[in-house]
């Protein structure tokens, strides 16, 4: 078996060095091809873009949408988006939660999407009323449901990007992320949400009590950190200026 694999990443690396400039989404991946031996040189970032004016906050619609489609009770809105899958870590999203609603009974957790776990998911935590479900959301509803959220948990260490952290930030919803993977790339810590070890599940859960705090009373600092979202991603992320800078 490690013969084939080194075959194939022999050729792999062959293949990509007969260009110019290998373009990866993120930093960390630039990392990685240095150490599989890609030359530094060669290897650059190309930010994937969104279009900032579909996505952009809406939050009274939004807040009606999700309230009036789920039923919701709460008064915080923490929502996890993507493939509902074992590999994005949604067990520690869920025991994260487990542990704020013994403070916060009045949070709700929204699922967005659909995937093989969804089914075992239901089941598995039927006995907690604040976990909402909305299964596959149109594309074009996606920023009514970011807007509708207050934040977003996303503790996957399996994404090589994180499109949904994108998204939620253009919308001006701050983001917790796991520091590994793509999404990171996204998040500046501390100013648009923050990255945190998935080992260390006391600190999510500690961490996202502070932030609904934030929630409940209008903070400033969660106010600022909306703002930082969306002007982040405007500024380097919105698909116009990606492809300018592209071109350039």
């Amino acid at each position: 078996k490690s013969f084939l694999l080194n075959i194939i990443e022999g050729y792999t690396k062959w293949f990509h060095e007969q260009a110019d400039k290998i373009l990866v989404p993120t930093q960390e991946y630039v990392d990685i091809l240095k150490q599989r031996g890609f030359t530094p040189e060669k290897l650059g970032v190309f930010r994937r873009g969104i279009d900032s004016n579909n996505f952009s906050p809406k939050e009274k619609d939004g807040r009606n949408y999700l309230t009036e489609k789920l039923s919701l009770k709460g008064d915080v809105n923490l929502v996890y988006a993507g493939r509902i899958s074992t590999d994005k870590n949604i067990d520690f999203t869920v025991r994260a939660f487990q542990e704020i609603l013994k403070e916060k009974p009045n949070v709700n957790l929204i699922f967005v999407g659909d995937g093989p776990y969804l089914p075992e998911l239901k089941q598995k935590y039927s006995h907690i009323e604040q976990i909402y479900y909305t299964g596959h959301i149109p594309n074009d509803m996606l920023p009514l449901v970011y807007s509708g959220s207050d934040l977003l948990v996303f503790a996957s260490e399996t994404d090589t990007f994180g499109m949904v952290v994108l998204e939620a930030q253009a919308c001006g919803v701050p983001a917790l992320v796991s520091n590994i993977g793509g999404p990171k790339g996204v998040i500046k810590d501390g100013s648009t949400g923050y990255v945190l070890d998935t080992k260390n599940q006391e600190l999510w859960t500690n961490k996202l009590l502070e932030m609904i705090s934030w929630v409940e009373t209008k903070d400033e600092r969660y106010i600022k950190m909306k703002n930082n979202a969306r002007e982040n991603v405007v500024s380097n992320f919105d698909a116009n200026r990606v492809l300018e800078n592209y071109f350039q």
